[in-house]
């Protein structure tokens, strides 16, 4: 009896690999992780989210669900952590599972993931992150301005703007509620526009607008009114020119859908593709049309295995298709031409291990979104993380730091900050303060290509970028 019972052990140890936890004392298995939005809102009290695991083998019926978990936020805040047991009994290690999660409140189902999140089989994880999106466009929450900037839906600027070494570019940009910006540049005489694709947000008292893609410094614009834009210098401060540096809101959205230049990582579930793009972190469906096929032949024949991403590059486009479940349409991303399959334990910056983090001298370039102090002999505001001991050195730009913290997956917290006591001119002792009560708030972190996002759950605390050692 004995014997059987350690060979149906060892049998689930490799149907459930990694993090699942199933003991010989009949303890359940366990799905873990978070449910998190990117809109700028808090939850109201009656908030409820409910996480479910669903069978999602076949497609040609609704998906079974397995296991559920219902979290009364109770004015606790995003991201909300679930746990979900399951019988182990449920699982057929030949089968597809993944987890979905909503937001209700008001009596409305008003956040839903629309992205799928493979779990426990065929090397998936068994703990995940979830991020929802608002399910209607009307019922969105409100990315709102002092000055009256709202984006409940798409929403276009666009102007022409000075040109160093051409006749001038026209320069388009549009706001989404999920936080996602997307921007057409046409140069004068340059040939083909540039596209960039990041997030957006409105630090502080949300009369500025800051665009973050990873490719470049963030650039800063100051909203003037709800239908104004005008771009800022890299230091926040309003061009003094006699020529145009505003963007004026036009009457139609332009969606941008434009080929743009992607690399994400790319996984193969269920019969179907998935992305996760590197400089949003976002997460799309890839569409069965154009390059798809290519794609999925050069990911089948690098020997990755069903649900292991890998990152790729490739050509494509936003459209509007019908959902792979359910009804109505859903956002999927059309691969017009594949470019590279990169190798299986390549990742998106900011999944990559966290000595990526630890020995890199990292420069402030933002802080609660706005640029840092010029002149007055500032300093370079540095980080540095040490790989030995968790120590950390630098300088708040003013004083010379130390001190200690703690970095666990994308958990990063910092205590025992000490620093020496020089005294410097009132403008920096402020954003030295403000400099460290930033560290001191700080729980989470994300990397995204060369720069580093210092987080107190979805709010942006700090932005640095790497500086070569």
């Amino acid at each position: 009896m004995f014997h059987k019972i350690a060979i149906l052990v060892a049998a689930l140890a490799v149907i459930f690999p990694g993090e699942l936890r199933c003991e010989q004392n009949g303890e359940p298995g366990v799905i873990t992780g978070t449910v998190t939005y990117l809109q700028r809102m808090a939850l109201p009290p009656d908030a409820v989210v409910d996480v479910q695991l669903r069978d999602v083998s076949l497609q040609d019926v609704p998906a079974k669900v397995i296991a559920e978990s219902t979290i009364a936020t109770a004015e606790k805040q995003v991201p909300i952590a679930f746990r979900i047991p399951f019988a182990i009994a449920d699982i057929n290690s030949a089968h597809i599972y993944a987890v979905g999660a909503t937001i209700t409140f008001g009596g409305n189902v008003m956040f839903s993931s629309t992205a799928s999140y493979p779990v426990i089989t065929r090397g998936a994880p068994t703990q995940i992150e979830i991020v929802v999106r608002p399910i209607l466009a009307e019922e969105a929450p409100a990315h709102e301005a002092a000055h009256g900037l709202q984006v409940l839906k798409p929403v276009t600027f666009a102007g022409d703007l000075p040109c160093a070494d051409c006749a001038g570019m026209r320069f388009t940009l549009t706001l989404r509620p999920d936080g996602i910006f997307l921007s057409r540049t046409n140069y004068r005489g340059k040939g083909k526009p540039f596209h960039d694709l990041g997030r957006w947000s409105l630090p502080n008292d949300g009369t500025r607008l800051v665009l973050f893609s990873g490719n470049h410094a963030p650039q800063l614009f100051a909203i003037k009114n709800a239908d104004t834009l005008r771009l800022l210098d890299v230091e926040g401060h309003e061009i003094v020119s006699k020529l145009n540096y505003d963007l004026k809101r036009d009457v139609e959205v332009d969606p941008i859908g434009d080929t743009f230049r992607f690399t994400g990582e790319f996984v193969h579930v269920a019969d179907a593709g998935l992305i996760t793009e590197c400089r949003t972190g976002a997460r799309w469906p890839v569409a069965q049309e154009g390059d798809n096929p290519v794609l999925e032949r050069a990911y089948s024949a690098s020997g990755t295995g069903a649900g292991q991403p890998v990152l790729v590059t490739f050509e494509g486009h936003f459209v509007s298709r019908p959902r792979m479940e359910g009804s109505g349409e859903q956002e999927m991303i059309v691969i017009d031409q594949f470019a590279q399959l990169g190798l299986p334990d390549k990742r998106c910056v900011s999944h990559q291990a966290a000595t990526q983090i630890e020995e890199t001298e990292w420069r402030l370039v933002e802080l609660n979104g706005s640029p840092l102090v010029a002149g007055l002999g500032a300093k370079q505001v540095n980080l540095l993380l040490r790989a030995d001991g968790t120590k950390l050195t630098g300088s708040s730009g003013c004083n010379q730091m130390f001190g200690t913290y703690a970095l666990e997956e994308e958990t990063l917290r910092f205590k025992a900050m000490g620093m020496t006591m020089m005294a410097c001119a009132e403008p920096l002792m402020r954003q030295e303060q403000a400099f460290l009560e930033a560290l001191k708030t700080t729980s989470s972190y994300r990397l995204t290509d060369e720069m580093l996002e210092l987080r107190d759950g979805e709010r942006v605390l700090a932005r640095f970028e790497s500086k070569a050692r």
